[in-house]
């Protein structure tokens, strides 16, 4: 019995020992955090970054913690942060903020949400963030042009596939009546029809992407490129019409009916074009016609020589050879002299 007593008794004092000592680690604990209890307020939800221009824009759901009454965010290692109200209540309902003046790059996003106490949640990282800019910018290119044609004297533009990122491009152009105007390329678009493209003038364009799909920016090209030499009249033609023939005495000697195929190419001269196959002279040995459009009111000059020598010139009575942009068509009038003093007139129409 005695032995059972002092069991019990020691085991007492142990107890006590023991609740000793836990209540002093309790008391260094608390001394540790200042006497103060933890509290970790709720968390945002589902936090979703998008990039974009040197900026993002941050959503999230907000936590159901009522006290919740500001978000602080922190990028660029920690060196910059930016504050933001608790707005949105409901918890299906997405708060947005944007953050100008990110730094281009990869950048992490750390997000701690404050309670009305200034008790701090824990930290939501958004690692490996991809911010644009200069740089993005800098290696874009605008969309290739596959070059152009006409569709009853107007002007087709026609286009290579664009990059899946591709939003759009710019064709920018005078009109007839001189204005500039700008029309708008889809990137599932192939073609695009100038309808009252001046002829002649400077044609531009400039396209436009995103880096992804969801992007918040749009990038222009820094630069504008040119379908500077633009030649809707190039390529083949059958020309009908007549030749008359006289004498270096200006006597008719007959004529000639034409029907021959013609090939008409550019020149490194704007708006200058040559054939080789003159009148009906299929490629007759060292001549060439060379056909100068004036768009301004769309006449023709004709110029050129047959055999290296013999003059081709604007005919002297028949009016101006002209283009119709109605139809396309190259109406010819012109004359070519040769070393006898005879010369040939030409009235010719020229078809695509």
């Amino acid at each position: 019995m005695k032995s059972l007593r002092t069991n019990i008794t020691a085991a007492l004092m142990i107890a006590v020992v023991f609740a000793g000592g836990c209540k002093k680690e309790a008391d260094a604990f608390k001394s540790m955090l200042d006497g103060k209890e933890v509290i970790y307020p709720g968390r945002m939800q589902q936090a979703a970054i998008e990039t974009g221009n040197k900026r993002v824009e941050l959503s999230w759901f907000p936590s159901t913690d009522p006290s919740i009454r500001k978000h602080r965010i922190f990028w660029n290692n920690g060196q910059d942060s930016l504050d933001t109200e608790s707005k949105v209540t409901d918890p299906s309902q997405r708060q947005r903020i944007v953050i100008n003046g990110v730094n281009e790059g990869t950048q992490t996003f750390a997000i701690y949400s404050f309670d009305d106490l200034g008790n701090r949640s824990t930290r939501m990282e958004l690692a490996n963030i991809r911010v644009y800019g200069d740089v993005y910018r800098s290696e874009l290119s605008n969309r290739a042009s596959s070059g152009t044609s006409l569709n009853a004297g107007k002007l087709v533009t026609h286009w290579f596939t664009p990059d899946t990122v591709n939003m759009k491009t710019d064709v920018m152009y005078t009109s007839t009546m001189g204005a500039a105007k700008t029309l708008e390329l889809g990137p599932d678009e192939e073609t695009l029809e100038l309808p009252d493209w001046k002829p002649g003038t400077m044609v531009y364009y400039r396209s436009f992407y995103r880096p992804y799909s969801a992007s918040i920016d749009t990038f222009g090209v820094t630069y504008r490129d040119s379908l500077e030499y633009i030649y809707p009249y190039e390529g083949n033609y059958t020309a009908v019409g007549t030749r008359y023939n006289y004498s270096a005495d200006g006597t008719l000697a007959g004529s000639v009916a034409i029907n021959l195929a013609k090939q008409l190419g550019k020149t490194n001269t704007r708006l200058a074009y040559e054939s080789d196959d003159i009148a009906n002279l299929a490629n007759y040995a060292n001549s060439k016609m060379t056909l100068t459009i004036h768009p301004e009111n769309n006449t023709i000059d004709v110029s050129g020589y047959i055999s290296g020598t013999n003059p081709i010139t604007n005919h002297p009575t028949a009016g101006k050879s002209y283009f119709d942009p109605a139809t396309g068509q190259l109406v010819l009038r012109y004359k070519y002299t040769n070393a006898d003093g005879s010369f040939r007139l030409m009235e010719e129409v020229w078809t695509k």
